[in-house]
């Protein structure tokens, strides 16, 4: 059974194309996307890649979580499942993503400017590191 649905491992896709600068961010999305990813299978990739502390790649995860978040917003017909898929993800990434949901429910719509989407991507950002000591 895969670990997130299928729209939310295309949002991880689209991420994986326009996030091509960072070796490690391209193989981490790459696997993440994969549709019977399991979290051993996770743990196992990252030993493989000699990576034993997850947080030696928490700014990179947490760059992960803001984008996702974002393009559930943009998809407001799969929004309550790319919840579930971001929980697994901070599960998954050790990050804690409570405040962060909370925050993408009160927001539920992102506007179509850039500055909206600016302002937004901000507030999560600054979600994100404060809970999680970044």
């Amino acid at each position: 059974m895969p670990l997130f649905s299928n729209k939310f491992r295309q949002n991880i896709s689209n991420l994986r194309r326009e996030t091509s600068n960072c070796t490690f961010t391209h193989n981490l999305l790459t696997y993440l996307e994969h549709p019977h990813m399991t979290p051993l299978g996770f743990y196992i990739f990252l030993d493989n890649l000699a990576i034993d502390d997850l947080t030696s790649i928490k700014k990179i995860s947490l760059s992960i979580l803001c984008e996702l978040g974002l393009a559930a917003l943009q998809h407001q017909v799969s929004f309550q499942h790319n919840l579930e898929d971001l929980e697994k993800l901070g599960i998954l990434l050790q990050i804690q993503t409570t405040t962060y949901k909370q925050f993408l429910k009160q927001t539920r719509f992102i506007g179509q400017s850039l500055e909206d989407k600016a302002h937004i991507r901000q507030e999560i950002e600054r979600i994100l590191k404060q809970i999680n000591c970044v």
